[in-house]
């Protein structure tokens, strides 16, 4: 090695030497003494002192305090008791000092060059400056990404919070009806939204919709369809004095949605199922836009599909909507739903199905309204084996309840 003391010039010390000294890693030799005896070129450049002043100075002017201070009774302690914590052991992480005084991280190796009762330490030394920097910018990004995604994760959850807020969670029941429901996205937001909506003149709105797609788009498209209902008189609603006459009917209400929601604006369609109920008669009014029909749970156990013409939401009239009606009798549920409760499938693969859904309504159909779709979301759950679901689950019952006017009719 360059500027070492040594003896003899053969072809094999020769090679040696310059293999070495074109090392890319420093690498220093010291005496038991802690006297720097030979570097290479490598070492010059990481600390920045040259080669013929740091020969026979101690290795301690390497190192920042403590270490410079403690450094030579590691040395002789292993000289006494063999005990040794770094000889033999490569990558440990220590501290340099520069000639300007600067600390650098360093990654060290040590052995130990024995002949006869010489010693000599042999410390091979790599520069991680780079590579720290790097951990340390991967580190920062790391940190901005986890706020960003907690700054996402805030907006999602206020953004489900507004979901929330346009399902019927604050709906006073009717005289005469009871309401339970089940919404269970499959993601942290979802593409469908229900409600029910009061209207003039003793009539009660309903209405489901099933936004193409999942996540952000199709929330966002849920809610503007969900306030498109209170727009353009789309919905009469008791909350707008001096309109008067009866509401608007379901075909017309799912033709203008068509004309608001074109699939070319949004890239996206959706399905709907709309009834008006009127209060007095029990009669319902009832419309679906390419939407899974409404089902009447009679009381009796009989099941009704309420199933109309009518094509998605966005296609632009290309088949036309038609109005149909029935009566809800006392102790029946209409149930408004999503295909993501029939289409959910298994480990096995296996579809829940239609049939397993209407036997769940029927069997609970004595149930209160939230009893009975409470107990169809649990029988999903069980059937799936999972609580992550496919598609956005989504469940509306409405019961009519024995009532005096019932009785006298």
């Amino acid at each position: 090695m360059p500027h070492c003391h040594t003896s003899g010039s053969s072809s094999q010390a020769s090679t040696l030497q310059a293999i070495l000294e074109t090392a890319v890693d420093g690498i220093v030799v010291i005496t038991p003494q802690g006297t720097i005896q030979a570097v290479n070129k490598a070492i010059s450049t990481i600390f920045g002192y040259s080669r013929e002043w740091l020969l026979g100075q101690p290795v301690s002017v390497l190192m920042p305090e403590p270490y410079r201070s403690t450094h030579q009774s590691f040395i002789q302690r292993y000289l006494q008791t063999g005990e040794g914590h770094i000889l033999g052991v490569g990558g440990r992480e220590v501290p340099g000092r520069t000639s300007d005084g600067s600390i650098i991280p360093l990654e060290l190796g040590v052995s130990e060059i024995t002949s006869g009762d010489d010693h000599l330490f042999a410390a091979i030394l790599r520069d991680i400056t780079e590579r720290k920097a790097s951990q340390q910018a991967l580190m920062e990004s790391y940190l901005e990404l986890e706020n960003k995604q907690k700054l996402l994760d805030k907006d999602l959850e206020a953004a489900a919070n507004i979901q929330l807020s346009l399902l019927p969670s604050n709906f006073s029941p009717l005289p005469g009806l009871d309401v339970g429901w089940v919404f269970d996205p499959s993601l942290e937001i979802g593409g469908d939204i229900f409600n029910l909506v009061p209207l003039q003149t003793g009539h009660l709105g309903m209405y489901i919709l099933d936004v193409s797609g999942h996540g952000v788009p199709a929330a966002l498209v849920a809610v503007s369809a969900a306030q498109a209902m209170y727009r353009h008189t789309l919905v009469r609603s008791e909350s707008w004095p001096g309109r008067e006459g009866p509401p608007t009917p379901p075909a017309t209400v799912l033709e203008q949605l068509d004309a608001e929601f074109p699939l070319e604006r949004f890239d996206t369609y959706f399905t709907m199922s709309y009834v008006v109920m009127d209060l007095e008669s029990a009669t319902l009014h009832y419309s679906n836009a390419g939407h899974p029909a409404p089902l009447l749970i009679r009381n009796s156990g009989e099941v009704v599909s309420l199933e109309t013409e009518g094509t998605l939401i966005g296609l632009g009239g290309l088949r036309p909507f038609t109005t149909e009606q029935d009566t809800l009798h006392p102790g029946d549920v209409l149930v408004l739903y999503t295909d993501g409760i029939y289409e959910q499938r298994n480990p096995a693969g296996t579809p829940y199905g239609r049939e397993r859904m209407v036997t769940v309504l029927r069997q609970n159909r004595n149930s209160s309204a939230q009893n009975m779709a409470a107990a169809l979301h649990e029988s999903l759950r069980t059937f799936a084996k999972t609580d992550a679901f496919e598609d956005d689950v989504s469940l509306l019952c409405v019961k009519s309840l024995p009532t005096a006017a019932h009785e006298d009719n």
